[in-house]
């Protein structure tokens, strides 16, 4: 059964003057294209024969790396009329990089990361997301930019003794990844991996890093402070998030696997609210 279903009628009715459509990844939904094209079809928004628009602009975006990212936004302003407006909004943006850039130059250590974006089965963070660590300064020793996000054994997890966990699931939510993070830790050698014995293992929605758009720089930000709390202060528009939560057992520490999440507490930077609370 098709992940997408998409309402024909309002498309019929309301004849939108630009769609936008996102090529998503075959593991996610390999009908994806077909699904909709026979929607656009149907609505008399494209040609049955030839497969062009019929009086609408369609998008059908595909982005493996950041450059891609940055390039549909400004196709989308081009589209929309609002050309001027996209190139401020990725200039902005690119200015934001550079500033992580020059502040995570200074660390002396680029931590291991590893980040998941499926848990049952385990699915390793792909497209631009291992680019994003890199920009953060950290060091993902099992993907490439730009490359398909993949299934990976626990062994080879393992083996890497990632020094940072970033558990984000594809369109799930912190509650939803917390229902599975049990799965985690009853994996042979999880209590013995440096992420989990430094309390380093973080639960985050996935939105900072699987939509290709502005929200991508708030993540790399985000994983900029993480990865260097000393260097560079959390985002001050994050601060309240409860969509950022961080494993507080640490130093040998261990608990029953399932009762795993409720070690995760929402985490404001560098810990100086959760400290605050433990002492109060």
């Amino acid at each position: 059964e098709s992940l997408f279903h998409l309402d024909v009628t309002w498309l019929s009715i309301t004849r939108p003057g630009t769609i936008i459509t996102q090529d998503t990844c075959k593991s996610c939904s390999p009908d994806h294209t077909t699904v909709v094209q026979e929607a656009l079809t149907q609505a008399g928004l494209v040609d049955k024969s030839t497969k062009q628009p019929l009086g609408c602009s369609v998008l059908d975006l595909k982005a493996y790396i950041l450059s891609d990212v940055f390039q549909h936004l400004m196709e989308i302003g081009s589209t929309c009329g609002a050309y001027e407006s996209a190139l401020q909004l990725v200039t902005n943006l690119r200015h934001r990089l550079r500033n992580v850039a020059k502040l995570v130059s200074m660390a002396e250590h680029k931590p291991r990361v590893i980040s998941f974006e499926g848990i049952s089965p385990l699915v390793l963070g792909g497209h631009w997301l291992p680019e994003m660590k890199a920009l953060a300064g950290g060091i993902d020793p099992l993907q490439e930019p730009g490359a398909l996000a993949q299934r990976v054994n626990w062994q080879k997890v393992r083996a890497c003794a990632p020094e940072i966990l970033i558990l984000a699931p594809c369109s799930s939510s912190p509650l939803q990844t917390l229902s599975e993070v049990n799965i985690l830790a009853s994996m042979p050698g999880w209590w013995s991996i440096p992420a989990v014995r430094e309390g380093q293992v973080f639960v985050i929605d996935h939105a900072f890093f699987s939509r290709p758009g502005p929200r991508v720089v708030d993540g790399i930000e985000l994983l900029a402070h993480i990865f260097h709390p000393d260097l560079i202060k959390l985002p001050r528009k994050l601060e309240a998030s409860r969509d950022i939560l961080k494993f507080t057992l640490r130093n040998g520490q261990r608990c029953n696997p399932k009762q795993l999440a409720n070690h995760f507490k929402p985490y404001f930077g560098n810990g100086s609210r959760e400290r605050q609370g433990a002492s109060d």
